[in-house]
């Protein structure tokens, strides 16, 4: 595999300050700019020169677990992120889910309250058919209870529109 630029291939232009962060740090880990090669093994420059290589590979090695507990972090921060993200979105969808029920339930309330008061207006129109065939009284006592009839179901649908408990047994 051919390093780029050995093939043609363009190398890939790094800042000023990035070029010489990684010079120093090649400068630094370099065992050779310590102590020349080319010296006899068991003498002072060889050791000192083994001694360097030594430090130079630890200093990667720092370098290296620094970048790894970098990515680390990184990796951290990145997984909150997304956690937030995603529990905004979720948060934004029960919201429009919420919003959406509470829309079709006031629409079925309405129209439940509409259907109750139309009952109520026939019933009263139909008692009204009566008039001169049955007594005042036995009129007033038929609309009378129809009122308590429509009063009792706009209170039942009252209390479901509170989120009360409604009685079936038409008591308050």
């Amino acid at each position: 595999m051919k390093a780029p630029g050995n093939d043609g291939s363009p190398i890939p232009q790094l800042s000023g300050s990035v070029e010489r962060v990684i010079r120093e740090w090649k400068d630094r880990s370099d065992p050779g700019s310590v102590v020349k090669s080319g010296v006899l093994p068991w003498s002072a420059d060889a050791r000192t020169r083994a001694a360097a290589k030594k430090l130079a590979t630890e200093a990667r090695l720092d370098i290296f677990q620094d970048d790894l507990q970098a990515l680390r972090s990184v990796k951290q921060i990145l997984n909150r992120a997304a956690t937030a993200r995603a529990n905004e979105a979720v948060q934004t969808v029960v919201f429009e889910i919420r919003c959406a029920a509470e829309a079709a339930r006031y629409a079925l309330l309405n129209r439940a309250q509409l259907e109750i008061t139309r009952h109520f207006v026939a019933q009263l129109e139909a008692y009204d058919a009566y008039r001169g065939r049955v007594s005042p009284e036995m009129l007033d006592a038929l609309k009378e209870r129809a009122l308590v009839e429509y009063s009792n179901r706009m209170n039942r649908t009252s209390k479901c529109d509170a989120g009360l408990p409604a009685s079936t047994d038409g008591k308050s």
